[in-house]
Formats: C-alpha cells, sequence, structure tokens
C-alpha cells in the first residue's frame, strides 16, 4: 500500500486484534504515532481490544488514558467494554464492577454478557445473579436471556428464584428458544436442530457417541443440567448431547478432508457445555473449529477457544 491512511491503520490494528496478534497490532500503533497519523476513537477500540486479548492491563489503562488526555477522545461504550472485557478475561471480576462504578457507566446488553460469562466461569454466583437481572431488565421480551438466567439458578439450586424466573416467562409469554444451526459444504447448506434426522442422522449419532466416550477420557463431563424443564408443559428442551452445534459439526467432521476446517452458524448463544465439548473435540481430530453464534465468533483449535470461555452463556 504506496500510502497509508488513518482507514487503513485502523483497519490494520483491528484485523490484528480480532485475530489475537496484540504485539503486531500495538507496533502498528506506535508506527501509526510515529509517522504522525492522529488516531480516532475507532482506533482506539482495537488498540484496547489488542490489550484485552493479551491481558496487558496496565498498557491498556496507559492507552485509554492516553486517549482521553492527549487525544481528547471521550470514551464510547466500546472503549469501556474492551477494558471490562480485559478485567474479566484476567480473573478481575470485582475490578470490573470497580471500573464501571468509577465511570459512572450504564452498561449495555454487551457488558452485562461479559460479566454474567465471567461470573459463571469464576464462580462470582451472586454477582452473576445481578448482573443477569441487570440484562433481563434490558431486555424483557428476551427468550435467551431468561433461559440463561434460569439455567443459573438451576445450577445453583435456587428454587424459588427458579419458580420466579418461569412465571416471569409466562407473563411475559416469553417463547421458547429456537435452536438451529448451518454448515455450508461443497456450495450446500446443511441445518441441524436437536433431535434431526436427516442429513445422515444416524452416522451423526454414531460419530457423537464416539466423540462423547473418547472426550470422557480427557475429563469432560456432560452438564445435564443444561436441559430446562417447563413446568406446565412438562416437556424439556433437547438435552446438551443432541444440541444443534454438536450435529452439525459431527456431519462436518463426516463430510470434509481430515484438514479443512469446520464452519458452523449458530442461531442461539452456545451453552457451557457444548462449549467444552467442541474444545475437546478440536484436540481428539486436530481440527480448527469455527461457530458464530448469537453472541460471539468461537475458533477452537488444539482445546482453546478465541472468546477466553468468556463466550458460552446459555
Amino acid at each position: 500500500m504506496s500510502t497509508r491512511t488513518l482507514i487503513s491503520w485502523t483497519s490494520m490494528i483491528t484485523a490484528f486484534a480480532q485475530h489475537g496478534l496484540s504485539q503486531q497490532a500495538l507496533q502498528l500503533f506506535e508506527d501509526m504515532r510515529f509517522v504522525g497519523v492522529r488516531p480516532n476513537k475507532i482506533t482506539f477500540v482495537g488498540v484496547l481490544s489488542a490489550c484485552s486479548q493479551a491481558g496487558m492491563i496496565d498498557q491498556a489503562l496507559a492507552y485509554y488514558d492516553m486517549m482521553i488526555n492527549e487525544y481528547k477522545i471521550n470514551p464510547v461504550m466500546d472503549h469501556y467494554a474492551c477494558l471490562v472485557d480485559m478485567f474479566v478475561r484476567s480473573g478481575q471480576i470485582y475490578e470490573a464492577f470497580d471500573f464501571i462504578k468509577k465511570t459512572d457507566l450504564v452498561p449495555n446488553e454487551f457488558i452485562w454478557s461479559i460479566l454474567i460469562a465471567g461470573c459463571r466461569s469464576q464462580g462470582k454466583l451472586e454477582l452473576g445473579f445481578y448482573a443477569a437481572e441487570q440484562l433481563l431488565e434490558l431486555k424483557p421480551k428476551d427468550s435467551e436471556t431468561y433461559f440463561l438466567l434460569l439455567n443459573m439458578y438451576l445450577s445453583a439450586g435456587r428454587w424459588k428464584d427458579v419458580s420466579r424466573v418461569r412465571k416471569m416467562m409466562r407473563d411475559e409469554k416469553v417463547d421458547k428458544i429456537t435452536d438451529w444451526s448451518w454448515i455450508s459444504i461443497r456450495n450446500k447448506v446443511y441445518t441441524f436442530k436437536p433431535g434431526s434426522k436427516k442429513n445422515q442422522a444416524s452416522e451423526v449419532a454414531k460419530t457423537l457417541e464416539d466423540l462423547h466416550d473418547r472426550a470422557r477420557h480427557l475429563g469432560y463431563q456432560v452438564e445435564t443440567n443444561m436441559a430446562i424443564v417447563d413446568e406446565e408443559k412438562e416437556e424439556a428442551t433437547a438435552l446438551p448431547a443432541h444440541h444443534s452445534e454438536k450435529l452439525a459439526v459431527a456431519f462436518g467432521l463426516l463430510n470434509t478432508s481430515n484438514e479443512a476446517q469446520i464452519r458452523v452458524i449458530k442461531s442461539i448463544s452456545m451453552c457451557r457445555d457444548c462449549h467444552n465439548f467442541i474444545k475437546v473435540v478440536s484436540i481428539l481430530t486436530s481440527r480448527t473449529i469455527i461457530i458464530r453464534d448469537s453472541k460471539k465468533l468461537h475458533k477452537f483449535f488444539n482445546g482453546q477457544c478465541s472468546c477466553g470461555d468468556f463466550g458460552g452463556l446459555v
């Protein structure tokens, strides 16, 4: 590129940050400043995101201060989200909440989701319940948020709260969650939902059974409390062993070469069980598995996920 503009610099910084190449992103930012290109608020989103991905707390706070005091850029929600995400990824849940209080930040849906995932991952249940209730206030008609909160209370055995949330769901006439996944192979799209009987269903079931057996030897255990029972209809949502992304991934493994990436799109957030399972599958198969759910892009490889285990919410 003969002439680098603010847009091209910012695009490269953001791309490096999104792919976990934090050092390269920050070096580009310093190169940009060195040649006299003035960053804007979008540039700093990329910079703070790079710091978040790498757990570089001191550097992130220094860049945040630089943005405000040197470049006179007022923070927006995306900047706050990067810093909250950074604290959560680093295991500093209380610091994340303190940061919100100090900045008089009114969190949006994305920030509450980050906090909930962090609280659940680190066992901070009371803070997690608080964050989930706040998210529900923002999205009072959202099925996924209700099921998230219901699963959290079920996991903790808080039956009065379970009954309360179920009553709220009835009063609000909350729709059931629709779990679908899609995978494209050789220019053809295949769709899956729990209990699907098409697209090589028997072979997919056998593959999943084998993967579950092998995964257990690596310490994986199915989180059966991810299946929610409706009190009135006495119906259960699909057990996590049959969630749609598992079916799509198994189908992809059956129908692509051993070197091919598996790419799946899912209609709702991954649950923690499926998230843990796909991490193990990436080890067992030596495959890169990419799942785009309603909240995040998850890139699984060698037992790790690009979301840092803060993406599985439901």
